[in-house]
Order: structure tokens, then C-alpha cells, then sequence
């Protein structure tokens, strides 16, 4: 038996696809803005560290993007990371394979926010590193910060 949608779920999928488009243009600007330069990466996670230290973002729907984008790359990144580790971790086990070690190793588990403050603090102690590749940036921090061997 197929089940037909009624009008008034249709109405709130439409709504709610609409309000995930209106989402989208707005995080674009943002994010074609911070380009792919370290500096303009520690310009949006400035606001990030903002809320960590107890600011608010009332009134200012630029900054509070701007934290939230900070914290969905570093969210993601580490996503990214522990999905990588895993796999390589499973591989190892497999006769023949030699490659894959992770990035950087944190022994427990961090947040965005920690990360983000490890990354604005390695690009204060660096500010020559300002110019190139914020993702480059990002893996150098965290591996500076939570080295594999010692």
C-alpha cells in the first residue's frame, strides 16, 4: 500500500527546503570571503574564540556565522581525521600494506573548540605562515600540538 503525502506535510518539506537554501546562500559569502589563506581562516575562527571566552554574539549575524563556520570546519576536519586514522588502523592488518599513519594523534578525544584554539595559537606563534594554505595550516597546528612519536 502506498502511503500518499498529505498537503500539509508537503507545505513543511517545501518550508523546510527553502530554509536550508536561505541557509546555504548565506554561508557561501562567508566562505568563498575566507578563501583559502590561513590568515583569513583565523579572521573567522576569531570570532569562535570569542564565544570560548565567554563573549556574545547577540546582535551580530556576520560574527555569529563567522563562529559557526570556525566551528563546522574544525568539526569536520577532525571528522575527517578520525575517519582516516580508523582506516588506516584496518589496513595495517591487511598482508602487504605499508601506508597510512595518522596525522597527528591526540590519545583523547578533542572538541572544535580546542582545536580551534590550537590552531589560533600556532598562527600567532607563526604569523609568517599567515599567506599559505589554511587546510596545510590546520594539519600543521594539530600536529605540532599532538605529535604521533616523540
Amino acid at each position: 500500500m502506498k502511503t500518499v503525502p498529505s498537503p500539509l506535510m508537503m507545505n513543511q518539506m517545501r518550508r523546510i527546503l527553502l530554509l536550508i537554501g536561505a541557509l546555504m546562500m548565506l554561508v557561501a559569502p562567508v566562505w568563498s570571503q575566507a578563501g583559502q589563506k590561513a590568515e583569513d581562516l583565523v579572521r573567522v575562527c576569531r570570532e569562535a574564540e570569542k564565544v570560548m571566552d565567554g563573549g556574545s554574539l547577540k546582535g551580530s549575524s556576520r560574527a555569529a556565522l563567522y563562529a559557526g563556520t570556525c566551528f563546522g570546519y574544525f568539526a569536520g576536519a577532525l571528522a575527517t581525521h578520525t575517519l582516516y586514522q580508523r582506516f588506516f588502523d584496518e589496513m595495517k592488518a591487511t598482508p602487504g600494506w605499508e601506508h597510512g599513519e595518522a596525522l597527528f594523534c591526540t590519545h583523547n578525544a578533542i572538541n572544535s573548540g580546542e582545536a580551534v584554539k590550537v590552531f589560533l595559537k600556532y598562527m600567532k606563534d607563526h604569523p609568517e605562515k599567515l599567506h599559505e594554505n589554511q587546510h596545510m595550516m590546520v594539519l600543521d597546528a594539530l600536529t605540532a600540538a599532538f605529535p604521533c612519536k616523540p
